[in-house]
């Protein structure tokens, strides 16, 4: 049954509507998106050579494949950075000099890729700026904090009242301790705002910021369109698009999910961005089943189809050892509870059809070993150890099978969306 939400006006939660969906419709959507990624997206583009499934001398093909796109001056990148080069060139006459005297850069000699480094880099901004940053962002953190206090249905709230009702065991006492601890958060709120109006007076007399401020002022909008095109064109968007509260609503797509493991979704309760306990990383959902808070379903969300495998060895039955437990606020406790995840749990990757065509076919964790080793070279288009890099990369791949390789034998380990 697809289920429709609505607000329940009492608690705040959703309540769902019954409607019938066609499960066997459903699949053989699936079925159609699985060959479009197959056809559109994973055909497309050389074969890495470094997966066990695939020939090593694919490596060599791969390489030159990448190095023939990272040749700028015939790429989009390249010709984005002659248009801002230009566009640089027409900024009122004290860039060149606020240039040189902040990041020690001549305008001659540079592009928006070198400026964008440096800015990165810069260290010299006085130590009042950088207590102004620390400022803000503690002011942000205790905005949040607040608001979430304020609201009887955040996790937050509901997480302090249980640890106040836990031990003074009196609801009017409880509620008057929360009082106290909004106000305790106000006075904080209120010292950090006093204490940032002061750091931004010194600030506006010290005059290495005001060098670094109208350098900003000018460099931003070409910033921001060199990272535009630098995204778009590159290693494509990572972004996950929607709220995943949305998503689960999207294409009847968690009905779809739970339907091949023999479970209706008004059996389960869904937990998002969920933090793995005592470990880095999160799980992007996590179903318990309600009769018994018991975990049932792993879903991790992979905007990147080349992404897929990866996303299945973050959390299901071949993930991490130490990857066992979660913290969460129980829904049906109304409590939080540290909760066991079974090793053999249900494992689902949610991927989608792209809204922008890929330019570079691989997955971001290659990606970021390539990058280790080659970034600079491959953007100068400069001569590389193909073997050395072989040497180097293929030993964390070579025990692994492809994202090609995933899509066609576990098919229903995966869930595409049209769009995320």
């Amino acid at each position: 049954m697809e289920q429709t939400p609505n607000i329940d006006p009492q608690t705040g939660g959703l309540i769902f509507k019954q409607q019938k969906i066609d499960f066997q419709k459903l699949e053989r959507e699936q079925e159609v998106l699985r060959q479009r990624i197959k056809n559109e997206i994973f055909d497309q583009f050389p074969l890495t050579g470094l997966y066990k499934d695939e020939p090593e001398q694919q490596w060599f093909p791969f390489i030159k494949q990448l190095m023939d796109y990272f040749a700028l001056q015939e790429g989009p990148r390249g010709e984005s950075l002659n248009i801002i080069q230009n566009k640089m060139k027409k900024l009122p006459n004290d860039f060149p000099n606020l240039l040189q005297k902040v990041l020690n850069l001549d305008i001659d000699n540079c592009n928006i890729k070198d400026i964008e480094i440096a800015l990165k880099q810069y260290k010299s901004l006085p130590i009042e700026y950088k207590q102004f940053e620390k400022n803000k962002e503690m002011i942000q953190i205790l905005q949040r904090d607040i608001n979430d206090l304020y609201d009887k249905y955040s996790i937050k709230h509901k997480t302090i009242l249980y640890g106040l009702y836990d031990k003074y065991g009196d609801l009017e006492i409880c509620k008057q301790k929360m009082g106290n601890i909004i106000e305790a958060k106000n006075i904080q709120l209120s010292n950090y705002q006093n204490n940032q109006k002061i750091l931004q007076e010194q600030l506006e007399n010290t005059q290495s910021y005001i060098n670094y401020q109208q350098l900003i002022q000018y460099i931003t909008p070409l910033l921001q369109e060199w990272m535009e095109v630098d995204q778009k064109v590159g290693y494509d968007s990572n972004d996950k698009g929607n709220d995943l509260e949305e998503i689960m609503q999207k294409d009847s797509i968690l009905d779809l999910m739970l339907f091949r493991i023999g479970y209706k979704k008004e059996e389960i309760d869904f937990y998002f961005n969920i933090n793995w306990h005592n470990t880095p990383g999160e799980i992007d959902i996590l179903g318990l089943r309600k009769l018994d808070s018991y975990p049932v379903v792993i879903a991790e969300i992979k905007a990147r189809c080349f992404d897929i495998v990866y996303g299945y060895k973050q959390s299901g039955p071949e993930r991490d050892s130490y990857k066992k437990f979660v913290k969460l606020f129980n829904k049906q406790k109304n409590m939080v509870e540290i909760v066991e995840i079974p090793q053999n749990i249900d494992c689902f990757v949610l991927t989608c059809i792209p809204p922008n065509d890929f330019k570079l076919g691989f997955e971001s964790k290659l990606k970021v070993e390539l990058t280790k080793y080659t970034q600079s070279k491959l953007e100068k288009n400069q001569n590389l150890d193909h073997k050395y890099l072989y040497d180097q990369i293929s030993p964390i791949f070579k025990n692994q099978i492809s994202p090609q390789a995933f899509l066609e034998q576990f098919p229903e380990k995966i869930l595409i969306l049209r769009n995320l």
